[in-house]
């Protein structure tokens, strides 16, 4: 059975990976439109690792917990990197400020996820110790 706190975990995880798919595909519907995306790249190929790291998550946290802990602290370093790329990038490479913050939003979720992870991984790991 899985551990509540590990299930708020992937729920937030599987959030973070519909967030950034439909960050994606809205990208790619701009430039499809002729205008500018909402973040310096809109890529399919990013929409379609969302997609499977998302999937992959949720099936890792059911049977693999220490693994999935390793892969959710692996998206946090992409997502991290990202939120870090807002403040240090061109500003001019964001249509306007308020998407480059809806992109740190977006990618703290993922953060934020993989804490959750991390924080349920210890405790329930500190349960079966008892």
């Amino acid at each position: 059975m899985i551990h509540s706190l590990l299930l708020r975990a992937v729920g937030a995880q599987v959030v973070y990976g519909f967030l950034v798919i439909a960050w994606q595909v809205a990208g790619l519907l701009l430039i499809a439109i002729g205008r500018q995306p909402l973040g310096p790249t809109a890529s399919a190929s990013v929409a379609i690792f969302a997609a499977v790291s998302t999937v992959l998550c949720v099936a890792l946290a059911r049977w693999l917990p220490s693994v999935y802990v390793l892969v959710s602290c692996g998206l946090a370093y992409v997502a991290s990197t990202t939120i870090l790329n807002a403040f240090t990038a061109d500003p001019n490479n964001w249509p306007s400020d308020l998407s480059r913050y809806l992109g740190v939003a977006v990618n703290a979720v993922g953060v934020l996820a993989a804490a959750l992870a991390i924080f349920a991984f210890i405790r329930m790991r500190g349960k079966r110790a008892a």
